[in-house]
């Protein structure tokens, strides 16, 4: 284990898992898991202790309080505790992030969220026959019609600029991707489209093949080329460097609801990736040898001369930790890059990409 020193990487980032539990059954959950079909819930004592530790370590910075499960919305009276204990202290450097499926925001939670100023990250795949596919409650009923009546009312609220819309790709929806890029577009007035690729295991129904890893590059770049190259004049102000790392385990920590700390909430449940816990430690942690690895690319020998590197420190670490053959320089990966640069980018539109070089 490496240890972590926060005199040079100061927490920014805490992540309460509010709840194990959901109402929703959706077939692709990593929470649907052995280790997480509890139906644990945060107390507030847990909630507040390890608040009150982010809070102090972070002195006059800014930070995020993230709201996460399952469903963290099950568990909404400790994310009021949470906020009017933040608003008593008077930390207006901390702000509030709810990751939900939002299926369970009535008039009064979303009153109480716009008067906090609280972001939102909601779960919507794309349109009606994409997101039931998956999104379902326990009868099997689709929730498409809950989620699409909840971002209205946030809408009508003018509060769409706090929202960002979250669309996850599984083998069975990836032929829609851009069918659903083009549904959450359409939702004037939101902050932030994102599409991801499902998170899994190999050997899952719902994990992208290896031609649908093709097929969901592919969408992507047709997306790209129509948003940011043929339409490029509306996008002069974007930056596209990548300049920042995922983060977790270094300035973003999660506490489960029994208050072990983990370097992310994907992470709760498995033993190798407990690094504390608040009652026994406070926020004092160390960071895994598989994460360290992760974090250590740039300066090890052995990829000093790889194309690949800079990508390899990219997205979702949980994601590559987790993956059953879990070395970052997986020869097929890098097989799928390679063959999606020179086949999509180099052959076929050379000519859009020399001012760019």
């Amino acid at each position: 284990m490496t240890p972590y020193d926060f005199n040079n990487n100061k927490l920014k980032t805490l992540t309460l898992n509010l709840s194990r539990d959901c109402n929703l059954r959706c077939t692709y959950c990593f929470e649907g898991i052995d280790f997480r079909k509890s139906t644990g819930m945060m107390d507030k004592d847990t909630a507040i202790l390890a608040t009150e530790l982010f809070i102090t370590q972070l002195g006059d910075d800014n930070g995020t309080i993230i709201f996460t499960g399952g469903e963290p919305l099950l568990n909404f009276n400790v994310i009021k505790e949470i906020i009017n204990l933040i608003s008593e202290k008077k930390k207006d450097n901390v702000k509030f992030f709810i990751k939900t499926n939002g299926t369970l925001i009535t008039e009064e939670i979303c009153e109480y969220l716009v008067e906090h100023d609280v972001d939102l990250q909601i779960s919507i795949d794309g349109h009606k026959t994409v997101h039931d596919y998956h999104r379902v409650f326990p009868n099997g009923k689709g929730s498409f019609e809950k989620v699409t009546k909840v971002i209205n009312l946030l809408l009508e609220r003018n509060y769409g600029h706090k929202v960002v819309l979250r669309a996850t790709v599984t083998h069975h929806t990836v032929q829609f991707l851009e069918e659903s890029f083009r549904y959450l577009k359409n939702h004037k007035g939101i902050r932030v489209f994102d599409i991801a690729p499902v998170m899994g295991q190999d050997g899952q129904d719902f994990v992208l093949t290896d031609d649908d890893t093709l097929m969901y590059a592919e969408h992507l770049f047709n997306i790209a080329k129509e948003e940011f190259l043929i339409n490029s004049e509306k996008y002069n102000n974007i930056n596209l460097k990548f300049d920042g790392i995922c983060g977790i385990g270094v300035w973003h920590l999660s506490i489960d609801v029994n208050g072990d700390i983990y370097p992310c909430y994907r992470l709760s449940g498995i033993r190798e990736f407990l690094v504390g816990n608040i009652f026994k430690s406070g926020l004092s942690t160390t960071i895994p040898d598989k994460l360290a690895k992760l974090y250590s690319v740039s300066s090890r020998q052995e990829c000093s001369n790889c194309y690949a590197k800079v990508l390899c420190q990219k997205g979702c670490y949980a994601d590559k930790l987790l993956r059953s053959h879990s070395d970052i320089c997986d020869d097929f990966l890098k097989q799928i890059g390679e063959f999606f640069l020179i086949e999509n980018l180099v052959k076929s539109n050379a000519h859009m990409f020399l001012l760019l070089i």
